[in-house]
């Protein structure tokens, strides 16, 4: 990435959503800044990552025309906290990988139908999980005791990894096409086709957390109880139980979409992978 040669703007884009909580009537409103964007060196990029260890940035790439199949040209990339690229093909020679999660000095990845673990210092992939039956892996995390969740939006199911043995945590019917998925603290939370389920993973209880979401690819948490998520079409909203979806940003009608997102707290910023428009897209989103 060089250093960015698109920048959106000076322009803040003023998102206001109105709610009633008892008898109070409550206005809540977001000031979301274009910070900065790659150029459009990367290819088909789904999704990306921050390292905070390192203060780095991942991102999957999917490669060229040919989605879903394994042709080895996809990739993931790394790049500087402020847009430029350090090295684009990092890790080399994949697949499709999509979602991403951090395990001390390792990065792991869907990729189609394995789990790919990559040593951060060399980029090289130093084991690959099969995961039996897979057909469309997507998204994953990690939760602070070192197991890693992951989604099969075709198979409907959800899976964990951990200590190198793959198992299936839940096939439910309530899970229709899941793909988004946060650890939150001791539950799982998953994004399927139009709402947010929470589960608890000793025992794989599934619960309806949030309605009415839209499409969530990306799935990552603002602050207590509420959520930021993106809809591949182009939508970035926020999201919480019982409330009314804020739509944060809509590039739709720019034909540009929105992909599994990271969110950096401490730096109000998020970063928005851009898929067939081959960037991505940096914002500083504060709150009113």
């Amino acid at each position: 990435m060089k250093k960015p040669v698109l920048l959106i703007g000076l322009a803040m884009l003023l998102v206001q959503s109105s709610f009633r909580e008892t008898d109070i009537k409550r206005t809540v409103s977001f000031e979301v800044t274009p910070l900065w964007a790659t150029s459009h060196e990367l290819s088909t990029p789904e999704s990306v990552i921050y390292d905070k260890k390192r203060d780095v940035i991942y991102v999957a790439n999917m490669g060229g025309n040919n989605p879903d199949k394994k042709d080895g040209d996809g990739f993931i990339a790394k790049l500087s906290p402020d847009g430029k690229i350090i090295k684009l093909r990092w890790s080399d020679h994949l697949n499709d990988p999509r979602g991403m999660a951090i395990l001390g000095d390792f990065l792991f990845a869907t990729d189609i139908t394995e789990i790919l673990k990559i040593e951060i210092n060399t980029g090289k992939v130093v084991v690959r999980f099969p995961v039996r039956g897979a057909k469309f892996l997507n998204d994953m995390d990690a939760d602070d005791k070192g197991t890693i969740y992951f989604t099969d939006m075709a198979d409907n199911k959800v899976y964990m990894l951990f200590k190198g043995k793959v198992r299936l945590l839940s096939d439910s019917p309530e899970l229709q096409s899941p793909n988004g998925v946060y650890c939150d603290n001791d539950r799982l939370l998953v994004g399927c086709k139009g709402y947010m389920l929470s589960i608890d993973p000793p025992t794989a209880t599934l619960t309806r957390y949030i309605e009415n979401t839209g499409g969530i690819d990306g799935l990552e948490k603002y602050d207590i109880g509420r959520y930021i998520i993106t809809d591949w079409s182009g939508t970035t909203s926020l999201v919480q139980p019982g409330k009314e979806r804020i739509v944060l940003l809509d590039t739709k009608s720019k034909k540009i979409n929105a992909a599994d997102l990271d969110y950096i707290p401490e730096k109000k910023m998020m970063l928005i992978p851009t898929f067939s428009d081959n960037r991505v897209m940096a914002y500083r989103i504060m709150e009113k």
